[in-house]
């Protein structure tokens, strides 16, 4: 079995609403989907380690907090 991530939603006062567990493949696709929706911003617990492959996979995010 490949890593697992979890994606946390969370409203504008930081409760969270939501929890998406996904596989390391399926991060780009939840990613573009969430950027066309909106303009969210994405925390990272190392940016480093999860940008590479969202970039590889033609995937840009607006707004990124590293951890």
């Amino acid at each position: 079995m490949g890593s697992m991530i979890a994606v946390v939603d969370l409203d504008d006062a930081r409760q969270r609403i939501g929890k998406h567990h996904l596989g390391a493949d399926e991060l780009p696709t939840f990613v573009r989907e969430r950027e066309a929706q909106g303009r969210p911003r994405w925390v990272f617990s190392d940016t480093p380690n999860w940008y590479p492959a969202l970039l590889a996979a033609g995937v840009q995010i607006e707004r990124c907090f590293d951890l």
